[in-house]
């Protein structure tokens, strides 16, 4: 049923089983008051227990600080530093951890993908964070001498929540024939969406990273159990 007038629409999937179907779900700039607080225990859960990774992109408006009063605390790989002041930030580097990270290579070769950030496009905005007790910091903003984390991430539970402190990637397609934009938003997605198993119950997942083996070859396998 399409919502009332006047009724804004449910943020998330209605039923347990719809929201057991996603991977990763992208949480932007939104109040908190938009969820329920039953849906807010459900996002909490889709991240402890289900494994489903979380990107939370910051916005000017700081809405996703209220969510530090809420079920979903304990999800935030941050903390929102009070009466943030403008930034004139030069560029964007990825911190000694990002720099092995796949998910923000834009070449096999270091020092191309160190000079491809150099080359990008500064966000104008940047929301104004402290990382959390057991975060990895992954991007920084360089502003001056100092640098300001805009790419966070922990575990939680059996999931991960991704924190991205600027909205502005839209910058990046400015003057350049490749799509970083692009590029950035899909390795970003395969990164922090949990690996789909390959078959599952509501009490036991089991997967491998491969379906074919040589003899004498090796594969990862994973599984999970949970109980009621």
């Amino acid at each position: 049923m399409p919502p009332l007038k006047g009724e804004a629409e449910p943020l998330l999937p209605e039923s347990d089983e719809e929201l057991d179907q996603y991977d990763l779900i992208f949480l932007g700039d939104v109040p908190a008051g938009r969820l329920s607080e039953e849906d807010m225990k459900r996002l909490v859960e889709f991240v402890r227990v289900r494994g489903g990774g979380l990107v939370l992109v910051d916005g000017a408006r700081r809405h996703l600080a209220g969510y530090d009063d809420t079920e979903a605390a304990a999800l935030m790989p941050v903390s929102w530093t009070p009466n943030p002041q403008p930034l004139p930030v030069s560029k964007l580097r990825p911190s000694a951890a990002g720099r092995d990270l796949g998910a923000l290579q834009w070449s096999a070769s270091v020092a191309e993908s160190a000079a491809t950030w150099n080359e990008l496009d500064a966000p104008q905005w940047i929301g104004q964070v402290e990382a959390n007790p057991g975060s990895e910091v992954l991007l920084e903003a360089i502003v001056g001498e100092d640098k300001h984390p805009v790419l966070v991430s922990h575990r939680y539970g059996a999931g991960k929540v991704v924190y991205l402190g600027f909205d502005e990637s839209w910058r990046w397609r400015k003057g350049r024939e490749d799509d970083p934009q692009r590029r950035f938003w899909l390795q970003l997605a395969d990164w922090a969406a949990e690996i789909p198993f390959a078959a599952q119950t509501k009490q036991v997942a089991l997967g491998a990273d491969r379906i074919t083996l040589d003899e004498g070859g090796a594969a990862t396998l994973r599984a999970r159990l949970r109980n009621d």
